[in-house]
């Protein structure tokens, strides 16, 4: 044993010395390694963190989310009701335990200056459901199992620094939340700062009990309005947790007419938390896999030419007696050497391309984004894919090396040399397949972000300034009605507003209510099947801020003697075909309660640009001021986006100086936002296109160059023959034209497949579209010429009688 470390040793201070002797190959090697395993561990450290990495709470791998399920199971991860969550919690058998939540925003006023917050609202028993312990203080205790008696607040670990700068003094301390005095009681460790994103959708602030009476109709088994987690019983599995919920929830279902055909479901909490951004991280891991094999092809044939170069000086230890296996070793250590080196490199590259990445996330939006990194596991991906790459570039050239001629063949004949370039040929054809595969995937997904940017959303976004304010329980229902009414009012009257309103949920930023509706005078549909829409709430004067156009009917107005509706003109095809909506009313649920249809407007895109515009029933604020203490204001100026904002902060200020405006942004950033996930894909994938590019043509021109290198002796018998130099440069041209044909041939086949599994990130193109599969194609025979023009130019200079002499 000590004398095979022995020889490794000896191997790699050879290699080393190698290294050192031929400078400029070894750069080119190192980058190239780097290139391929530093992009693959950048994509590897966001999959770690979003996806595979266990939750930071006891047990995490017991945890699940509970989620209602429509009658038609369109909508798997519906809200909970409350009854609904009583009844599982009494009848179930799989769980230890369940609690509910719902995020939402609240002032907190501590020595004496307001600040909009994100509250995450649970029931008192959250904490030990997750088994979350606090850093500082305590959790929810017996006195905080009814909200309306709670007065505990927790602080999350992050406000708890911001704040109050992590003073373990702010512990009994009295703040003001949502217009009530509470008591910090505790502080959330660090690790529970991932709630935010999973639960709120925003960085968690302070955390509450929720208070079940402030939400109207909390009682009714149809009103979906929570989120609800629970734990595994030990022993239980995913499976037979589904089943019992199922049951439970069918149960429920038959006793309460409301919500006939309703079911449930569950899964790993994990899985949600991953759920949005899971498909997209694993099409880009992927295609970083992609590029790592076409870099391990691109070293492997630059050691295949650094091999030929050094046949005779292999068939002289061939000849002193060195054996096929013990030169192979060496091949192989020399690789390892590289990949060793090149794998530190791909640590550097990826760490800046960590932070670019991150740079471009959304802060606290993404679950887990924070916890993306160098951490343990991610460079240990980097050390073991940089050994499987030594191994994979570097297993065929040791092969070729312990199979190399004698010294006497070597000498004897050179002619051989040209037929051994048919492997590395075959190794820049499968580079060109996987490159014209990232090239593809690129071409589509950058064809649906230029498609997607060019969509009408149904609004104008030029001088539009949204903004968020939350009422709180100082405001009741009819008091925040008349709140909403002043301050619009008053922004209209002023010279730089063109229009005023508000909204609870903005275009192209999702979420919202969906519920069931009944249309009036229509026959009844069956309990279990019924109609459901987006139902979204508005004040006066909201259609004329976005700049939508009313296709029929009038607005609704302050002075309405009861709650109205307008529908899109989807919800008006959809629910009426052909018909007038004017004249029509419309429930809500089973609920008695009918509502006039006053108007039709233009549809917008709501979930996002890429989503067609769906059925929209818009209801006036005051059916649901007890739901929304929290609206958008949606105001179009006259003047810069600054001063539109300084006057809705000025006639907030003589309304309510108390209430912080919050979330400030224009239009056109919702709209940015809503596309940057996408745009996120098209940077990254074209970041790997363009690399897998610039080594596939690096591969053709070094196979080409080393066939000219190697064929001068024919090339100059051919000239003295009476080939042209123009002769030459042709048949130069076709040889690397057949490898880019060849390879262009072979990966159309591949990318077919590559693209229906990226269909998900398509918009207003099919996977096999015939305009990019052509580009791609035509572009990358270009570039084989290319890459092969200046061997070909360095062919057709031969001097014939220099390189016949020569041989």
């Amino acid at each position: 044993m000590p004398a095979l470390f022995q020889l490794l040793g000896q191997d790699a201070r050879l290699a080393i010395r190698l290294a050192r002797r031929f400078p400029l190959f070894t750069c080119l090697v190192l980058l190239t390694i780097a290139l391929g395993v530093g992009a693959s561990t950048a994509i590897f450290s966001a999959v770690d963190a979003v996806m595979l990495r266990p939750l930071p709470f006891a047990r995490g791998d017991r945890l699940v989310s509970l989620w209602a399920t429509n009658p038609d199971k369109t909508v798997p991860r519906f809200g909970v009701s409350y009854p609904d969550f009583r009844d599982w919690k009494t009848r179930t058998r799989t769980f230890t335990d369940m609690s509910l939540y719902v995020g939402t925003n609240a002032t907190l006023i501590a020595s004496g200056e307001p600040e909009n917050v994100a509250d995450l609202m649970v029931t008192a028993n959250f904490l030990h459901v997750l088994g979350v312990a606090p850093l500082v203080g305590r959790g929810f205790g017996p006195e905080d199992e009814r909200g309306e008696a709670s007065n505990s607040v927790l602080l999350s670990y992050g406000y708890w620094q911001r704040r109050f700068g992590g003073q373990r003094s702010v512990i009994g301390s009295t703040v003001t939340v949502a217009g009530r005095p509470r008591t910090i009681v505790g502080v959330l460790p660090p690790g529970a700062a991932l709630l935010g994103p999973a639960f709120v959708g925003s960085p968690l602030d302070v955390m509450t009990v929720v208070e079940f009476s402030t939400y109207s109709n909390v009682e009714r088994h149809a009103q979906h309005l929570f989120g609800a987690v629970a734990r595994l019983k030990d022993g239980a599995t995913l499976d037979q947790a589904r089943a019992d919920l199922l049951r439970t929830e069918v149960q429920v279902a038959t006793e309460n007419p409301e919500i006939a055909g309703w079911t449930a479901s569950v899964f790993l909490l994990t899985d949600d938390l991953s759920l949005n951004t899971r498909e997209p991280l694993l099409i880009l891991l992927g295609a970083s896999v992609l590029l790592l094999a076409i870099a391990c092809i691109n070293v492997a044939n630059l050691l295949l030419v650094r091999g030929a170069a050094r046949s005779r000086e292999i068939a002289v230890r061939r000849a002193l007696g060195a054996s096929r296996g013990r030169l192979a070793v060496q091949f192989l250590v020399e690789s390892v050497v590289l990949a060793v080196f090149g794998g530190a490199a791909a640590v550097g590259l990826a760490a800046i391309a960590i932070h670019g990445i991150r740079g471009m996330l959304p802060f606290g939006v993404i679950a887990r984004s924070d916890d993306i990194g160098l951490s343990v596991p991610v460079l240990l991906f980097a050390l073991g894919t940089s050994v499987l790459a030594a191994f994979a570039f570097g297993a065929w050239p040791a092969f070729r090396a312990g199979a190399s001629p004698r010294l006497d063949e070597e000498l004897r004949d050179r002619s051989q040399a040209a037929t051994r370039s048919v492997g590395r040929r075959a190794l820049v054809v499968a580079e060109f397949s996987l490159a014209l595969v990232l090239l593809v995937c690129a071409g589509l997904v950058w064809q649906s972000v230029r498609r997607m940017l060019r969509v009408d959303p149904g609004f104008t976004t030029d001088h539009v300034v949204t903004a968020s304010i939350t009422l709180g329980n100082r405001y009741p229902d009819s008091t925040g009605v008349a709140f909403y009414r002043q301050l619009l009012t008053d922004l209209e009257g002023r010279r730089d507003v063109v229009a005023a309103g508000a909204t609870d949920t903005p275009p192209v930023s999702g979420g919202g209510i969906f519920t069931s509706i009944r249309l009036i005078g229509q026959p009844p549909r069956p309990a279990d099947q019924p109609l459901m829409s987006t139902i979204r709430s508005i004040t006066p004067g909201y259609f004329a801020a976005m700049g939508m156009h009313l296709l029929a009917g009038t607005d609704l107005s302050w002075n309405e003697p009861t709650s109205s509706i307008v529908l899109s003109k989807s919800a008006a095809t959809a629910f009426w075909p052909g018909q007038p909506v004017t004249d029509k009313q419309l429930g809500f649920n089973v609920q008695p309660k009918t509502f006039p249809i006053v108007g039709e407007v233009s549809d917008t895109r709501q979930a996002s640009l890429a989503t067609a515009p769906a059925p929209i029933v818009y209801v006036s604020m005051r059916r649901y001021a007890r739901l929304f203490h929290t609206m958008t204001l949606v105001v179009r100026g006259r003047g810069t986006t600054a001063s539109t904002v300084a006057t809705i902060r000025g006639a907030l200020r003589d309304i309510d100086p108390a209430l912080p405006l919050y979330n400030v942004q224009t239009m056109q950033s919702i709209v940015d936002q809503s596309t940057a996930q996408p745009r996120l894909d098209i940077t990254l994938l074209g970041m790997f296109a363009l690399a897998a590019l610039i080594l596939a043509a690096l591969g053709v021109y070094g196979v080409i160059s080393y066939s000219v290198t190697q064929r001068r002796q024919e090339i100059g018998i051919r000239m003295a023959l009476g080939a042209r130099s123009s002769d030459i440069a042709r048949m130069v041209l076709r040889e690397g034209g057949l490898v880019g044909i060849i390879g262009v041939a072979v990966g159309l086949g591949v990318a077919l497949v590559a693209a229906r599994l990226i269909r998900s990130m398509l918009f207003g193109v099919t996977a096999a579209d015939p305009a990019t599969f052509g580009s791609v194609a035509a572009g990358l025979l270009l570039v084989a010429l290319a890459a092969s023009y200046l061997p070909a130019r360095r062919a057709a200079r031969v001097d014939p009688l220099a390189a016949i002499r020569a041989e």
